[in-house]
């Protein structure tokens, strides 16, 4: 697994090196200063050799004649190449040449490079092109993703500034554009008075002279207020001919709206057939929406977005802090190791993210939250403490999990778990500095077998319950000699480091984002109050975060059940704020006594609920009043427009997060292929996929059973995780009924979200299913070459909700390295087989002699 966190680029341009196995050296292009700068390398020897390297694309060089045609070009001497100009290469004596590739926007601008350096063109020629172009797709998908982000918001500040129609509608012709990589855009705006679309403003590309049609594609979207997308002008009949000669081969329409009132259509063109996406439509949409932050009104809501964008900002940070963090540690107490694990409150796991010093092997390592107390592993025992504790111990613990303690020998291994708390003071604001009237009282003190020991301190003199504590991760922390010891004091130290550091760490953290969203909500209203509550989990009825902001906060947390008889449901439902007392409703002020008895109890008298989506994540913002209040029609569109935007700036930054964390786990799933393959030998090869796999998805039991084609039969299986039963051992599969063998006639793997529900998984061995309370379950065939080499079962005893992560990268990936792992063992034991038989004939005396 990955030695550490690291930045976007950086994992992609670590991954293009294995890939190649030459040096490569990225350049991306800031959006906001236009300067071109290295962003990863991978591959040179350490020093100052381009680190700090800025490409001018006014410059003569390799760099800038890619940026500026857009066209590969091989450099045979890139030491002459003015890039280098007065840096040490004699750290790199083998780098003569360089292949510089451009990374191409949507709409075939080159926004970066990347450079694959060797001694010789002639080395650089001979690279895979294939993985030249899976490398350049992967940079240019992650900087197409910043690019977007960087045009949305520079946009919606333009309008924010623009007072002009024309000025509006040009922002979003030429931002259109640019967003979709499109041949030509236009703005038609509707004029009710002449009964006509008006030309507002085209970007360039071609000269928009052909009015709509009375009937045509533009009347379509403005009256029915749906976006259009033609793959193909030329077979699509709703095309006008005279937009056919000028090229247009493809087209989006999306409408624009001001309020509730369409007032125009957006187009952008392509003269490529299929160019459009559904998320260039999801963009056209978005960008249109910022029409009505036109003509100055916006200006209210500019301080709050900015506040919002800057929050954001934040989470790319979290890298930074946290390598503060371990670093600070290490230096105080000289460990030989510092590891950070932080809680996923969505996905209700607890993954070790970052880590400092010798042994990281398991940064990436995830274990689920919601198990019983006897199955927990540690880090989730410690995490889920109350009273909250500090554990200190050396050697073998029955919390431990057995493969990684054996894969990772953690056997001499002296430890301290301890937890990273946040302290609400009574005005809810995150208190700074609560350590200092906490006590960590020592608690149990107790040896464990073979010369082990093990201690423990719980937290006094603080509430260790939400709303007024709550925890956001652990800090893992030891040395490597069992001879060194770790004191009660040592660990109140570092109880006192690590409370310091987690402040640093929630504002890099989507809470910081939601905290800022909602106080921006409260004051656009002038409100006394506000919350958000995010993400919403059927099965626990619970949010996995809230936030609130304002006046007597501590009020709207999850134990005054902000269901409030169902308003957030009905806002999502309708797609529109819910408010109460709402008029149009026949409703009063009396009315919110119904609807929130306790709010009203406690002073609330007007209450607004909106909608707050996010990719699948139902949430809901409230805004609070404690005096009687009437909604007005313009603050309502004031507030659903900022929360509209601060939805799509989230969803873009979790988009963003969500690539780095792709290029992270494809990062471990190269470095688990690769140790897997190259160790055939290994008589615990089985395990070691099954406790890799258990290790990537968080599952809780992963069984992996051997299969041999030939003589159509299994082997036993192959378990990591707890069982709750473990006096039960799992059958080797005899009958051809058994789920082994209806899994080999499966193409791919099987996804139960409700295990319960799903065929394949009925009578399953000795119940396991029911025995071990499995809520949610894979199956996966194990094929490779057409052979299939075995079945995996990857269980989980929480419901599960598949990703498209899950089901598009992690789990076919994870199950072609198991297939390919033990189809090259079973090769290398047939190929040593062979070669011992020959061995054995070659020694036998020869009769007659």
């Amino acid at each position: 697994m990955i030695p550490q966190s690291k930045t976007l680029f950086q994992t992609a341009s670590e991954l293009a090196h294995a890939m190649t196995g030459v040096p490569v050296v990225i350049w991306i292009e800031d959006f906001q200063t236009g300067e071109v700068r290295v962003r990863g390398r991978a591959g040179l020897a350490d020093g100052p050799l381009m680190v700090d390297a800025i490409a001018d694309r006014e410059e003569t060089g390799v760099i800038a004649q890619v940026m500026k045609s857009g066209e590969e070009k091989t450099a045979p001497e890139v030491r002459r190449d003015p890039l280098f100009h007065g840096v040490d290469l004699s750290r790199s004596p083998d780098i003569f040449a360089m292949l510089a590739l451009p990374v191409l926007s949507r709409g075939g601008k080159a926004i970066g490079v990347i450079g694959f350096l060797a001694e010789t063109a002639d080395r650089l020629a001979r690279l895979d092109r294939e993985a030249l172009d899976q490398v350049t797709e992967m940079v240019a998908g992650q900087a197409e993703s910043s690019r977007r982000i960087f045009y949305l918001a520079d946009a919606t500040r333009r309008l924010i500034q623009s007072r002009n129609l024309n000025d509006v509608a040009g922002i979003l012709a030429q931002t259109a554009k640019e967003l979709t990589g499109a041949h030509s855009s236009v703005v038609w705006l509707w004029n009710e008075r002449i009964g006509q679309f008006t030309h507002a403003s085209h970007a360039a590309g071609m000269a928009w002279s052909i009015k709509p049609r009375e009937d045509g594609l533009t009347h379509r979207i403005l009256q029915e207020g749906d976006s259009i997308k033609i793959d193909n002008a030329v077979q699509d009949g709703r095309v006008r001919p005279e937009l056919l000669k000028r090229g247009v081969r493809s087209q989006v329409g999306a409408p624009i709206q001001r309020g509730e009132k369409r007032i125009g259509v957006l187009f952008v063109n392509s003269n490529k057939v299929a160019h459009f996406t559904a998320n260039d439509v999801y963009l056209l949409e978005t960008l249109a929406g910022q029409f009505s932050a036109g003509f100055g009104w916006g200006q209210r809501l500019m301080g709050p977005m900015d506040e919002v964008e800057e929050a954001i900002s934040r989470l790319f940070d979290l890298d930074k802090s946290l390598d503060k963090l371990c670093k600070d540690i290490k230096a105080e107490f000289g460990f030989d190791y510092v590891a950070v694990q932080l809680i996923h409150p969505i996905a209700r796991t607890i993954e070790t993210v970052f880590g400092l010093g010798q042994k990281m092997d398991w940064v990436g390592v995830k274990h689920p939250m919601n198990v019983d107390k006897d199955l927990r592993d540690i880090q989730v025992d410690v995490a889920r403490s109350h009273p909250r504790r500090i554990e200190v111990l050396r050697g073998w613990d029955p919390r431990f999990d057995h493969w990684i303690y054996d894969r990772f020998g953690h056997k001499d291994y002296v430890r301290v778990w301890t937890p990273m708390l946040l302290v609400r003071n009574e005005s809810s604001e995150i208190e700074e500095n609560w350590w200092r009237r906490a006590r960590w009282q020592e608690d149990i003190d107790e040896s464990l077998p073979d010369g082990g020991w093990r201690f423990t301190l719980k937290l006094e003199g603080i509430e260790d319950s939400p709303p007024r504590s709550y925890l956001i991760g652990t800090v893992d922390a030891g040395y490597a000699d069992p001879q060194r010891r770790i004191t009660p004091d040592d660990a109140r130290k570092l109880a006192d480091l690590v409370s310091r550091g987690a402040l640093e760490v929630r504002k890099a953290q989507l809470p910081g984002v939601l905290e800022t969203i909602a106080e921006g909500a409260r004051r656009i209203l002038d409100a006394h109050a506000a919350s958000l509550h995010f993400s919403y989990n059927e099965d626990r009825e619970l949010f996995a975060y809230e936030i609130t902001a304002g006046k007597g906060r501590l009020r709207f947390y999850h134990h005054n059940k902000p269901g409030h008889f169902g308003l957030w449901r009905q806002a999502i439902a309708e797609e529109r704020p819910r408010f109460v007392p709402d008029e149009s409703r026949q409703e009063t002020d009396r009315d919110l006594e119904f609807f929130a008895p306790n709010l009203y109890g406690q002073g609330i008298r007007a209450i607004a609920a909106f909608p707050f989506v996010v990719d699948d994540n139902q949430s809901v913002l409230y805004v609070y009043f404690e005096t009687p209040h009437r909604f007005t029609e313009d603050e309502l569109r004031w507030a659903e427009s900022f929360v509209r935007r601060a939805e799509r700036a989230v969803r873009d930054a979790i988009s963003v997060l969500r690539s780095r964390d792709q290029n992270r786990l494809l990062s471990n799933l190269h470095e688990i292929a690769r140790s897997l393959i190259t160790d055939p030998e290994s008589p615990d090869l089985p395990r070691d996929i099954a406790g890799y796999v258990a290790s990537i998805l968080g599952a809780d039991i992963v069984t992996i059973y051997e299969y041999f084609e030939i003589e159509d039969r299994f082997t036993g299986p192959a378990r990591v995780g707890r069982l709750l039963d473990a006096e039960k051992v799992l059958v080797l599969p005899e009958r051809k009924d058994a789920i082994q063998f209806r899994v080999l006639g499966e193409s791919e793997p099987v996804y139960a979200e409700m295990v319960e529900k799903e065929a394949i998984f009925r009578g399953t061995p000795g119940d396991f299913i029911d025995r071990e309370k499995i809520l949610s379950a894979i199956a996966c065939p194990l094929e490779m070459h057409g052979e299939t080499v075995g079945v995996m079962f990857i269980n989980y005893r929480a419901r599960r909700q598949f990703t498209e992560d899950d089901r598009t990268m992690l789990v076919p990936t994870l199950a072609a390295s198991a297939a390919m792992a033990i189809q090259v063992a079973r090769s290398y034991h047939r190929v040593q087989q062979e070669f011992r038989s020959a061995n054995q004939r070659n020694e036998c005396p020869v009769q007659g002699r």
